[in-house]
């Protein structure tokens, strides 16, 4: 890890906003981080209905913000953040200079997936609406905060948003050539942490961090998701 400690841009998943992050943003800025959180464009409804490239030019305009200011950062996404987050580090990998390239430390994914046709089979806790353009969580307390009780969840669940429905794009493999990190989350209900969690991080030369946690651990176990992440980066 560079001497200054990163910026974090951290991007939560479908439903989720940077309400999601309150426990833990403290937690990593006490390490020093600064953490700029970003929501996705497809978690809030709109008319017309957003996509991942308006996710990820949002993305990108925090990456090239960081670089352009010489801070160095680390992206991180969460759930379905890694498709929109890696259609921003490709193309931020191929358009900044090689100075603003080294800026961009690190890639973390928090129980991410690519692979749409691996992810399909396992998604029977949502479904679509009936225009079939947003999709709903049956049970938000069972897929994403198993870790906690209803009580503790509830306001976590009141401010989740929207999905819209978006079949992942094809993709290059520039964004390997940044160190990668992913954290597993075993108590995972949402995305199955050994059929898909582990073979993604696999496939994508990540190194693994296991978190005894649910599908959303800055949430249902913020100290011990900032710690893990901290120790992560600092081996870089």
């Amino acid at each position: 890890m560079a001497s200054k400690p990163p910026t974090i841009i951290f991007v939560v998943g479908a439903w989720h906003t940077d309400f999601h992050l309150r426990l833990i943003k403290p937690d990593l800025e006490k390490y020093g981080y600064r953490v700029l959180p970003i929501t996705l464009r497809t978690s809030i409804k709109s008319t017309p209905a957003p996509t991942l490239q308006d996710n990820a030019a949002d993305i990108l305009q925090a990456m090239q913000r960081e670089a352009n200011a010489g801070n160095p950062f680390v992206l991180l996404g969460h759930s379905v953040a890694g498709l929109s987050t890696t259609l921003a580090a490709n193309e931020f990998l191929a358009t900044a200079t090689p100075q603003h390239k080294a800026l961009f430390v690190h890639y973390v994914w928090i129980a991410c997936f690519l692979n749409g046709h691996r992810i399909a089979p396992y998604l029977t806790w949502a479904s679509t609406t009936e225009d079939g353009a947003w999709i709903e969580v049956k049970d938000p307390h069972a897929t994403f905060y198993n870790d906690m009780s209803i009580a503790d969840a509830q306001p976590y669940i009141d401010a989740l948003e929207a999905n819209v429905a978006a079949w992942p794009p094809e993709y290059g493999d520039a964004y390997k050539s940044v160190q990668g990190t992913y954290l597993l989350c075993l108590n995972d209900r949402a995305i199955p942490p050994e059929e898909v969690q582990r073979l993604e991080a696999q496939e994508n030369g990540m190194r693994i961090v296991e978190l005894k946690a649910d599908h959303v651990p800055f949430v249902s176990h913020p100290e011990e998701t900032a710690e893990a992440l901290h120790n992560a980066l600092k081996r870089g």
